[in-house]
């Protein structure tokens, strides 16, 4: 038996090649963090090489906004569609919201009730074994004292 690699180095052959198990350069979307917001009061503390610098606000409009973007009547009509879609996704999205907050308060309140049942079934049961209690040591204290029921009524 020989190896693979010595079959190949015989035959002069090379080791298949697979392109899903190439390296790949790894691309990555570069980071944008939001500016550091540092208040007044701090910014009046700090020394003055460490206090952030604010941008002016420009003057004059960029390319970008003095540029008019026209859109063919084919575009305003899919934009509209698109539009129309958005809104009543979100009605729909806002309607059924208000239906689980209905729900959500009509079980509480069911819950509440139920909660309020138990706790006065509770103190009623309470209150018979309280009763009951109550009794049972009358009837020991009765006992230790060595006078029955029947002689009490009859005095």
């Amino acid at each position: 038996m020989r190896l693979t690699g010595q079959v190949r180095r015989e035959n002069s052959l090379s080791t298949p090649h697979q392109p899903d198990s190439a390296y790949k350069p790894i691309e990555r979307p570069g980071r944008r963090f939001n500016t550091l917001k540092v208040p007044r009061k701090l910014q009046g503390a700090l020394p003055y090489a460490s206090k952030p610098r604010l941008m002016k606000p420009q003057k004059r409009k960029t390319y970008l906004q003095k540029r008019a973007v026209l859109l063919e009547p084919e575009e305003k009509k899919a934009l509209a569609v698109v539009q129309q879609m958005r809104a009543l996704r979100k009605e729909a999205i806002a309607r059924r919201r208000d239906k689980k907050q209905e729900r959500t308060e009509t079980r509480k309140k069911r819950v509440e009730k139920d909660e309020q049942k138990k706790g006065e079934k509770k103190k009623d049961e309470r209150k018979e074994q309280m009763r009951i209690a109550g009794i049972k040591s009358k009837r020991e204290a009765e006992r230790e004292d060595g006078v029955s029921r029947k002689k009490r009524k009859t005095q």
